[in-house]
């Protein structure tokens, strides 16, 4: 997992920028993986790097799958990313375009943003 940030004068996180790494295999691997890896425990790990990064007003995630960020219905909670106002993401191994699951995920997680830019690789 690769994480960079941007702080202004006042120490407010203008920027944070996060690649998430598959599950299911090193960082350094590339190709096809296999997206039912995807544990309550990876996805609980994800919640709580998110929660951290909530004061930033853009996050840019770069994401090995849509499944990635498809948090389960039955972890939800608290928003995660609920003062973010500015979301990018970069999707790999995906259809193209956003699924109703990826739509419902991302208006639970970060349900204050103003914009949001999605590149499909």
């Amino acid at each position: 997992m690769d994480l960079i940030f941007r702080i202004n004068s006042f120490n407010h996180l203008l920027e944070a920028s996060l690649k998430l790494n598959s599950p299911c295999q090193p960082p350094c691997c590339s190709g096809d993986f296999d997206e039912s890896r995807y544990s309550d425990m990876w996805y609980s790990h994800l919640l709580k790097l998110l929660a951290n990064l909530n004061c930033s007003n853009t996050l840019s995630l770069n994401a090995p799958s849509e499944k990635a960020l498809q948090i389960p219905k039955n972890m939800r909670e608290i928003s995660p990313l609920a003062y973010s106002k500015h979301l990018k993401l970069k999707i790999h191994n995906s259809s193209g375009s956003i699924n109703s699951e990826l739509r419902d995920a991302l208006s639970w997680f970060a349900p204050s943003l103003e914009t949001l830019e999605i590149d499909y690789c």
